[in-house]
């Protein structure tokens, strides 16, 4: 479960594609999700909860194969 407002990452995938009608693809939603080559080139983000960049991404890789298997 992803942690803000506890929504799942199906939930998440679901208000984009409202959001987004035209442009919402969700295989390469899934595709950018899972991609940290541009994001590991940033100063890794500042938590609120304390976790490093490499725990956050486990995290999302982790919702991700969820989701496929759903």
């Amino acid at each position: 479960m992803l942690i803000d407002k506890n929504l799942k990452l199906a939930e998440l995938i679901d208000l984009h594609a409202r959001r987004f009608t035209y442009e919402h693809d969700t295989n390469q939603l899934l595709k950018s999700l899972s991609d940290f080559s541009k994001a590991d080139d940033e100063p890794d983000p500042i938590c609120n909860l304390g976790k490093f960049w490499d725990m956050i991404k486990l995290d999302l890789l982790d919702e991700l194969e969820k989701f496929k298997t759903e």
